[in-house]
C-alpha cells in the first residue's frame, strides 16, 4: 500500500535537511499549510507545477521511482477524502 502523500512529503524534507519553517518560506507555503499537509489534515496542492516544485525543493529527480511514488500518492478527485 503507497504511504499517504503528506507522510513522503515530510520524510523527503527531513531527508534534504530541511526544518518545517525553512522548506515552507522555500516553496512559498505557509508553516501551519506545510504542517497540516504533511499530517494529512490538508491536500495536497492540485496544480502540477506546485507538486513540481515541492519534489524538485526535496530533491527529487523526475522519472525516478522516488518521483513516480510522490505523484502517485496524491488522492484522485475520486477518492473520498479521510
Amino acid at each position: 500500500m503507497l504511504k499517504p502523500f503528506g507522510e513522503l512529503l515530510k520524510e523527503a524534507r527531513l531527508r534534504a535537511g530541511f526544518g518545517l519553517r525553512r522548506f515552507a518560506e522555500m516553496v512559498d507555503i505557509k508553516p501551519s499549510n506545510l504542517s497540516a499537509l504533511e499530517h494529512g489534515r490538508r491536500k495536497p496542492p492540485a496544480e502540477p507545477e506546485k507538486l513540481r516544485e515541492l519534489a524538485g525543493a526535496i530533491g527529487l529527480v523526475e522519472s525516478s521511482a522516488e518521483w513516480a511514488q510522490f505523484f502517485d500518492a496524491r488522492p484522485t478527485s475520486r477518492e473520498s477524502p479521510g
